[in-house]
Order: C-alpha cells, then sequence, then structure tokens
C-alpha cells in the first residue's frame, strides 16, 4: 500500500510537468470559430444556390408550406449542416481517433498475455496525449513493480528453501538434542542412585570413624592408666631394689655374727634351708617377673604382684634373720657351716637383687614403650579426629553434591521438556516453510504471465 502511495505521488509529479498547448476543448472551438467563418463567407453562394433552385422549380414538389419553410431557413440550414460537418470532423479527428489509439494501445499491453514492455505512441498535445502518458506511466510502475515483485518472489522462494532446510536441520539438531538431555537425565538419575549409596557408605563409615573415635578414647584412657601403673610398679620394684639392698646388707651382718656363733649348727642349718627355700621363691618369682616384663602382660600387672611377694619374701628373711639372730646368742659355737650357707645365701641375695635391678630396668623399658605406645595412640587419636573432620567435610560435600544433582536432574527434565517444544516448533516452523514455499511457487506461476 506504501508503495502504491509512492508511485501514485511520483506520477503525479512526472505528469504535472506535462504542459497542454491545446485542449480538445479549444481545438472543437477553433474548427467552430472556422465553420461560422466559412459559413458567413459562404453567404453570396448559398444565397445564389438558393435562388437556382426556388427558379427552377425543383422545390415545388415538396409542397407549398415546405417550399416556403425550406426558402425561409435554407441558409441557416445550410450553415448548420456546414457546422455539423466541421464539428463531427473535429470530433473524429481530435477526439474518437486518439481515443481507438488509446485502446489500441492498451489491447496491444492486454491481450492474451499481459505484455508491459509495450507502450502508447501518442502525440497529440491534449488530453488524450496526457491520458497515454498516465497509463505508460502506470504501465511502466506495473512493469517496475513486477519485476521487484518476481525477484521477492524468487528470493522467498529461496528463502523458504533455505528456511525449509533450516528447520530440518533445527529439527534433527532439536530431536538430537532431546535425545542427548534424555540420556543426561538418565545419567543424573543414574548418579543421583550412585550418590545415594555414596552417601549411605560414608554414613557407615562416619559411623565407623565415630566408633574408632570412641575406642581411641577408651584406650588413651587405658594407655594413660598403664603408663600410671607401671610407673607404680617401677617405683615399687626401686623400694624393693632398695630393700634387697637392705637385706643384703643385713644378712652380710648376719653372717658375720654367725661367725662369732660356733654353735647351734642345726637350728642354723634349719633356718639357712628356710633362707634357701626363700631365696628359691624369690629367685622363681624374680624369673616371673622377668617374664611378665618381657610379656609386659596386661601393662605390668604382674610387676604389683612380683613386688608383692618379694616384700612377703623379704619380711620372711627378716624374720628368719631375727630367728639368726636371736638363736645366734645361743649357739656361738655353731657357726662354720652356717657361714658357708649365709655367704651363700648372700650370692644368691646378690644374684636376686641383680635380677630385680634387671627387672626394674626392663620394667623402665615397658614405661618407655607404654609412654611412646601412648603417645602413638594420642597421634593416632589426632589422626581419626582429623579423619572425622575430613569425613565431616565429605558428608557435607557429599550433601551439597547431591543437592547440585537434584537441581541438575531438574534442569535436565527442562531443558528435556525445552528440547522437545523447540521440536515440535521446528516441524512446526517446517510446516509454515513449506506453506510459504507453496505459496512463492504461486506467486512466480502468476507473475510469469507478465511481460516485464
Amino acid at each position: 500500500m506504501i508503495y502504491f502511495d509512492k508511485v501514485g505521488e511520483t506520477m503525479k509529479r512526472k505528469v504535472s510537468k506535462h504542459v497542454i498547448k491545446w485542449t480538445i476543448k479549444r481545438k472543437i472551438g477553433v474548427v467552430i470559430v472556422v465553420a461560422t467563418l466559412i459559413s458567413v463567407l459562404a453567404g453570396a453562394p448559398i444565397a445564389y444556390v438558393q435562388n437556382l433552385l426556388f427558379e427552377s422549380g425543383i422545390l415545388n414538389i415538396l409542397g407549398n408550406k415546405i417550399t416556403s419553410l425550406v426558402q425561409t431557413y435554407f441558409t441557416l440550414i445550410v450553415n448548420l449542416v456546414i457546422l455539423l460537418g466541421f464539428v463531427n470532423y473535429a470530433i473524429n479527428r481530435f477526439v474518437l481517433k486518439p481515443i481507438h489509439a488509446v485502446v489500441e494501445g492498451i489491447d496491444s499491453i492486454v491481450g492474451e498475455e499481459i505484455d508491459l514492455t509495450k507502450r502508447i505512441n501518442l502525440k497529440t498535445n491534449d488530453e488524450t496525449e496526457l491520458l497515454a502518458t498516465k497509463i505508460n506511466y502506470f504501465v511502466e510502475q506495473t512493469q517496475s513493480l513486477i519485476t521487484s515483485v518476481k525477484q521477492s518472489a524468487t528470493d522467498m522462494h529461496e528463502a523458504s528453501d533455505s528456511l525449509n532446510t533450516y528447520a530440518n536441520e533445527t529439527g534433527e539438531s532439536a530431536n538430537q538434542v532431546a535425545i542427548t538431555i534424555a540420556q543426561l537425565s538418565e545419567g543424573a538419575a543414574s548418579q543421583e542412585e550412585q550418590f545415594s549409596q555414596i552417601y549411605s557408605m560414608m554414613t557407615s563409615t562416619k559411623q565407623q570413624i565415630d566408633t574408632g573415635m570412641s575406642k581411641i578414647h577408651e584406650s588413651v584412657q587405658y594407655a594413660s592408666d598403664s603408663t600410671s601403673s607401671s610407673l607404680r610398679t617401677s617405683s615399687a620394684i626401686g623400694e624393693a631394689i632398695d630393700q634387697l639392698t637392705s637385706f643384703t646388707e643385713t644378712v652380710t651382718f648376719a653372717t658375720e655374727a654367725i661367725q662369732k656363733l660356733g654353735m647351734r649348727s642345726e637350728e642354723i642349718e634349719k633356718i639357712v634351708d628356710v633362707i634357701t627355700e626363700i631365696a628359691g621363691q624369690t629367685n622363681l618369682l624374680a624369673l616371673n617377673a622377668s617374664i611378665e616384663a618381657a610379656r609386659a602382660g596386661e601393662m605390668g600387672k604382674g610387676f604389683s604382684v612380683v613386688a608383692s611377694e618379694v616384700r612377703k619374701l623379704a619380711e620372711q628373711s627378716s624374720q628368719a634373720a631375727s630367728e639368726i639372730a636371736r638363736l645366734i646368742h645361743d649357739i656361738q659355737a655353731e657357726t662354720r657351716v652356717s657361714v658357708r650357707s649365709m655367704e651363700t645365701n648372700i650370692d644368691v641375695v646378690k644374684r636376686q637383687a641383680s635380677i630385680v635391678r634387671k627387672g626394674g630396668e626392663s620394667v623402665n623399658e615397658i614405661v618407655e614403650v607404654v609412654k611412646k605406645n601412648e603417645a602413638s595412640i594420642l597421634d593416632v587419636k589426632d589422626i581419626l579426629q582429623k579423619v572425622d573432620d575430613n569425613a565431616n567435610g565429605v558428608m557435607r560435600a557429599i550433601q551439597d553434591i547431591g543437592q547440585t544433582i537434584e537441581e541438575a536432574a531438574a534442569a535436565a527434565e527442562e531443558v528435556s521438556a525445552s528440547a522437545e517444544e523447540q521440536a515440535a516448533s521446528s516441524s512446526e516452523m517446517l510446516k509454515h516453510s513449506s506453506d510459504v514455499n507453496n505459496l512463492a511457487s504461486t506467486l512466480s506461476k502468476k507473475i510469469s504471465q507478465f511481460n516485464s
């Protein structure tokens, strides 16, 4: 519509430049003036002809009335005939002939096939020429319009083909995207299931770590108790060593006293037997203490038992020594055998003291090992605490990942729906593209009727 308005404005500007010098009205007016002049100039000849006709009596056959009427209006009738002849000539020459030329020109343009390359050639310098000019300009603009429409139809046909191809590719891509998104959605669901398994495993691991932490706390307490017990055992063994040293000094003193005795060897022998038995038991207990030290069974509890027995034996030895001291006053002469026995007992006691000292050293080593074990357990506790902290962090991260997976799954479903909608839109676009292509083909066929 805008195009036709612009064409009309251009046509008006172009046609308005065409100046009409002689209009049809002016031409006919000139012809009438000429006819009038001729009628005036032909007045004398007409009168002469009138006289000849009436004198010859030719008009008498018409009757008196008609003859009188013709005689009265003869000049007017002749002048009217002359005027009508000139007017008829003017109409044929200046009106009908140009109009016929315009009609023939239009027929040449609009025939079996519309030929917009033809034009109406008319040079009348009047309204008919102006009409032909306007028709020619209209045909020219129509030719330009049809050419543009042809090109537009061709471009539209090509564009619709491209759009059709693009719609096919877009539809295939949308279908592929929909398939891919569906696979991603399935993968997200599988990942969500795997995540649930991982979360369950991490929950079980966290529970095991918590159990391990509880056990480690108990182990730390046990190690601390063992260290304290070992320290107490070491202290008790130290006291036992001191008592054995004191006991050795006492026995030495008793031996010196027995050397002064000389008598009562039988009682001293019995006492020596008791002391020997005590020494044997002490030796056995010392061996047991050594074994307990090697095994470190129940973290040194055996040392407490050994120390207790050693104290008991020490007390028995003290009582025996007291009994020996009492008997010495009675049997001073019976000392030689007892002296040898006491010297032997002194060696045994020294060996027992040496064994107890070694046991004390072993206990000290056990104490050091227990301390190191306690330190190692504390290190394990710290490591497990870090593992617990890391496990808590992993649990939080897994929860975040789970939320992300759920969001990703939801997003994948939304994208899948969008992809399906896009595929449907592509199919609809393909349908519309086919319709546009058909319309372009139809328009091209219609426009092909115009020869531009």
